[in-house]
């Protein structure tokens, strides 16, 4: 697990019935043209547990033909809803899944955290990614959500081998915990693309991952090579500059208080890049008129795309492929 991993969101027809397997297929193409590593497979788009395998089976037909990793997640109803997913991620041909939490599910210590866990990744023999972050609320067993001991514990699971970690905000107290202790057994990544310097400087940090890094193109991979491999002015030199759509990003991507990633705003912003773009299934946040300029001019500031590229959300909803 080396380079960057991004997320691939479904697309559906345009009545909201089925999948549009062409325009899934296209946005797979478009993140192996930016160099992705890999991509974790959304499961919060409105997909049923049915159509979230046939999501993976698209996506894995489509990946073969090139060299791009994916990955499942929870699904975002029944703990044998997501065992069920993860034994067909398996048998379809992923290569990881990554552990999250349901909002139904309020552990009262670290046991019950890890035991949950453990079945989950018990339910697999692909590689596991662990996820730390703020959204579950286990604060009240640990500042981190998932701690130290935690960690620790399911680490020693022999397919545990990554850990998404936005955990212990604010700051980066947790991540620096977890690679003084398990660096050696471990990949620790903060996912915050803003991060990225401070993670490979600091961390040596190989694997980045999980987001929608494709809003940026291709830079995010690119400068994370570049300063992977020692050319530190050259990849900071594209990392402030793609400054002015981080900004626009963070501003309108996501809904702290309320828990909540607006991933119509992701997807927009991969339209924007070439991604196809069309309908997610609700419920999920929308984007204005002004919201959908702002991300249009972050992305035309930084040059990422050029200034007479097209905002309208109309095209944006109807997709590059419509079906």
């Amino acid at each position: 697990m080396v380079g960057v991993c991004a997320s691939l969101l479904p697309t559906f027809t345009s009545d909201l019935t089925r999948l549009n397997e062409a325009a899934i297929r296209h946005d797979v193409r478009k993140l192996v043209e930016f160099g992705f590593w890999g991509a974790l497979l959304i499961s919060e788009c409105g997909t049923t547990t049915d159509e979230y395998i046939r999501f993976m089976e698209i996506a894995a037909d489509e990946a073969a033909r090139h060299p791009l990793c994916l990955a499942a997640q929870n699904l975002p109803t029944t703990t044998e809803d997501t065992i069920k997913a993860f034994k067909s991620a398996q048998s379809i041909g992923l290569d990881a899944v990554l552990i999250g939490y349901p909002s139904t599910f309020f552990p009262a210590s670290d046991d019950q955290i890890y035991d949950y866990t453990r079945r989950l990744v018990e339910s697999t023999d692909l590689a596991v990614i662990l996820y730390s972050s703020q959204s579950w609320d286990f604060s009240a067993i640990h500042p981190a959500q998932l701690s130290l001991k935690t960690v620790t514990r399911l680490t020693d699971l022999p397919n545990v081998v990554a850990m998404k970690c936005e955990g212990g905000a604010p700051g980066t107290g947790s991540l620096t915990e977890l690679v003084h202790h398990l660096g050696d057994r471990l990949l620790v990544s903060d996912s915050q693309e803003y991060m990225v310097p401070t993670g490979v400087k600091m961390y040596n940090m190989q694997w980045l991952g999980t987001s929608n890094y494709d809003c940026f193109g291709n830079t995010v991979v690119r400068y994370f090579e570049l300063l992977r491999s020692g050319d530190w002015d050259a990849g900071m030199s594209l990392f402030w500059k793609i400054h002015p759509a981080r900004v626009a990003r963070f501003d309108h991507a996501r809904g702290s208080g309320a828990h909540v990633i607006n991933r119509t705003a992701w997807k927009y912003l991969g339209w924007l890049n070439g991604m196809n773009g069309g309908p997610l299934r609700g419920p999920l946040p929308r984007i204005d008129a002004r919201q959908a300029e702002s991300l249009r001019s972050g992305l035309v500031r930084a040059e990422i795309i050029a200034a007479d590229t097209a905002s309208n959300l109309a095209d944006f909803l109807q997709g590059r492929l419509p079906a």
